[in-house]
């Protein structure tokens, strides 16, 4: 699959986001924010409202909940907060193989929406490259992309098959190519993410929230002087 970067964007805050839009596809991913899943890995702080909730007016057909501890299992799943304070708490969510205790799920689990959805955000955690997510509208296919595919999107770094990156992604479709289902699937011990566990907005979002409040309370100096 060949990608072309079309748009890129740098938001307030010292935050860093690349958007990229795809002519072939009417989506724009934007890349939050990133670590790697090893020493270092700072998920914990720019992706800590993540976790293993489903969203509000959504179900699935198997549930991939993982609930630590253990947060990682040798073979099983590695949790998108490795190396972080979060490792022993923070639910998430892993596609491709089933613990013991029945946490995750086999391949492929999907997510399907009771209304059309826009708009979808995920820490995608351990990225590889057989994992593959995919979204539909009914029956028909409206997005799909691998772990590699992410990884060259963004120049995350890494090697395949097991990049050992952590992204924080947002998908954003047009009007005319919504999707009612997200499907997650994995060839291999897994496919790891989480998803928003509240309304709280992309750091994205509160950097944009913060320079127009500041703006309003620079219109409203303005006035005062008049």
């Amino acid at each position: 699959m060949t990608h072309t970067p079309i748009t890129r964007s740098f938001p307030w805050l010292g935050l860093l986001a690349l958007a990229v839009s795809l002519d072939a596809q009417a989506v724009t991913i934007s890349l939050i924010d990133s670590s790697t899943q090893g020493a270092g890995n700072d998920a914990d702080i720019y992706a800590g409202h993540y976790d293993g909730t489903t969203p509000t007016g959504a179900s699935w057909d198997v549930d991939p909940l993982v609930t630590p501890p253990p947060g990682n299992e040798n073979g099983v799943y590695q949790s998108p907060f490795n190396n972080t304070p979060l490792l022993g708490t923070q639910t998430y969510f892993s596609v491709g193989a089933v613990d013991s205790v029945g946490d995750g799920a086999p391949s492929p689990a999907n997510l399907t929406f009771d209304t059309a959805q826009s708009a979808f955000s995920l820490l995608w955690g351990s990225i590889d490259s057989y994992n593959t997510i995919q979204f539909f509208n009914g029956a028909a296919s409206v997005g799909s992309w691998t772990g590699t595919d992410i990884v060259n999107l963004f120049g995350l770094g890494g090697s395949p098959s097991n990049y050992e990156q952590v992204a924080l992604l947002s998908f954003s479709f047009e009007p005319n190519e919504l999707f009612d289902q997200v499907r997650f699937l994995s060839t291999q011990a897994a496919f790891e993410f989480a998803l928003p566990s509240s309304s709280v907005p992309e750091p994205g979002t509160l950097g944009m929230l913060g320079f127009g409040l500041a703006g309003l309370g620079l219109l409203r100096r303005r006035r005062r002087t008049r």
